[in-house]
């Protein structure tokens, strides 16, 4: 608390009229407290901690200065931000200076937190800190491709579009945990100049637009953009998928799109419906709709199709995917009737 309001008071920025997007956007501070304080927080035995209350008085006041300097620096972006007009530079600049809140809080975590032992986690440090938890097992299936075991938790449980890619960008010479990292960053980079164009086409200035960039880029949990995660490759493919249908393009564009993104997340699916929504109000009979239809929806899930058939060339079972989910269960499973009471 006392950090908290030290921030606050040295470097206060108000919320100025979002809505109106007017002026520059300045967003509270609170938010990039909320950065530090879920980043940097860390697990004891007994209960979730606060990073100040483990750190010696010499220690703690170096977080206090750090992130004081932080503040002013994020106050400074924020202002800066309002006058770069030019559509790519003002959403690469977007990106830059909200990466660089994440970036920071993990490099501030990695410098003053002791880490608990974990069986999932890669090598110390400050990019090994950018691939735990999910990261570990892509980097796992990078190296070693992919097992199963219908007994224990299984790397099938994670889709290949994403280790394939970093997989190939291995080939270039780095190691696993950057060749995903790069994938991670660079589809960012690609997601949020496509929603910049996106906004643009559909009726949105150029400063609503890096306005919107910033309330995306800032929401907490886009943190696991910037990491090993598939968030960041999903987004792009979303958004090359919705310019695609926005620009009125030939369906079968969106469905290999909507094909590869089945092939990165078990939610790719969901691309399906809007698609048969795309080809039916762009056909003219009914009969054409439901060939092109047909057609459609068969090429925009062969990333899926192609997973399950790897599955049972090598593993036997085309649903291995989801046959190992049971061994991922945090919970006792719950009956279908019981969830439907619940809800």
């Amino acid at each position: 608390n006392v950090l908290r309001v030290t921030i606050v008071m040295h470097g206060w920025c108000r919320l100025d009229c979002v809505m109106c997007f007017r002026d520059p956007i300045r967003f509270d501070i609170s938010v990039a407290v909320m950065y530090f304080g879920s980043l940097c927080d860390i697990e004891s035995p007994r209960n979730r901690c606060c990073l100040l209350r483990r750190l010696r008085p010499q220690q703690a006041r170096r977080v206090i200065i750090t992130l004081y300097y932080v503040v002013l620096l994020f106050g400074a972006i924020m202002n800066t931000e309002g006058q770069v007009k030019h559509p790519i530079a003002g959403s690469l600049f977007s990106w830059y200076w909200s990466s660089s809140i994440v970036l920071l809080a993990v490099l501030l975590s990695v410098t003053v937190c002791q880490r608990l032992p974990h069986p999932n986690q890669n090598a110390p440090g400050f990019v090994g800190a950018l691939a735990a938890w999910d990261g570990v097992w892509y980097t796992r299936i990078v190296t070693n491709g992919y097992d199963y075991s219908p007994t224990q938790e299984s790397s099938v449980a994670f889709f290949p579009g994403y280790p394939l890619l970093a997989w190939m960008v291995c080939q270039l010479g780095c190691t696993p945990v950057v060749a995903l990292l790069l994938v991670s960053n660079a589809s960012l980079i690609g997601g949020v100049l496509l929603l910049s164009t996106y906004c643009e086409r559909t009726g949105r200035s150029g400063d609503v637009a890096l306005h919107i960039l910033s309330v995306f880029l800032l929401w907490p949990t886009t943190m696991f953009f910037r990491v090993a995660y598939t968030e960041s490759l999903f987004f792009l493919l979303l958004l090359s998928f919705m310019l695609a249908i926005q620009m009125g393009w030939n369906p079968l564009i969106p469905a290999l799109i909507a094909g590869i993104a089945t092939g990165t997340r078990a939610t790719g699916v969901a691309l399906m419906l809007p698609l048969a929504w795309y080809v039916w109000r762009r056909s003219t009979s009914f009969r054409g709709a439901c060939l092109s239809g047909g057609i459609a929806l068969t090429v925009s899930c062969w990333g899926l199709m192609a997973w399950m058939s790897y599955q049972y060339v090598k593993f036997g079972s085309a649903f291995a995917f989801i046959q190992t989910q049971s061994n991922w269960a945090m919970r006792p499973s719950v009956p279908l009737m019981r969830r439907l009471i619940a809800l």
